[in-house]
């Protein structure tokens, strides 16, 4: 029996139609990934705590923190929980000014009244915000030292 035109035809449809679905599904899972890396590339956010501490003294507190930005996004702002009474800021690696960098270590440096005395231990909450409106949350727990008084004259002998 010989195929008829229209059986011809219409297989070859077909078979044009598969191929042209093949490439595209091909096409689309090749460059998929492409486009991940060029575009869609999350920000890596990374912050983490160098160093802690907390320092009881005769005429104040000191907290001291150091966060390391790792990430690929600038810090924009941090809040602490604090007691009333306490004033911080914060200094960059060489600078005098709030951080707006990344890959940096930001020194926070906090006064006022901590703790009660030396060996308490003073619990708080350090958000960082980023640039990407990602926050970062750490959790910081701190056992108060004594090193005398800070901020008072010393006494010639």
């Amino acid at each position: 029996m010989i195929p008829r035109k229209e059986d011809l035809a219409s297989s070859h449809k077909l078979l044009i139609l598969i191929i042209v679905l093949l490439v595209a599904i091909i096409g689309l899972l090749l460059i998929q990934p492409l486009l991940y890396l060029l575009n869609e590339q999350p920000d890596k956010t990374f912050t983490s705590i160098e160093y802690v501490d907390l320092i009881k003294g005769e005429n104040g507190d000191l907290l001291i923190i150091h966060l390391k930005n790792s990430g690929d996004a600038p810090i924009s702002k941090y809040t602490l929980t604090l007691s009333t009474n306490i004033k911080c800021k914060s200094e960059e690696e060489g600078t005098f000014t709030n951080s707006t960098k990344y890959r940096k270590t930001l020194r926070i440096i906090c006064t006022g009244d901590f703790v009660n005395q030396s060996g308490d231990i003073w619990n708080g909450t350090l958000i960082v915000f980023l640039m990407n409106n990602r926050t970062e949350t750490h959790i910081l727990s701190v056992k108060a030292r004594n090193i005398g008084c800070l901020g008072c004259p010393k006494l010639a002998r």
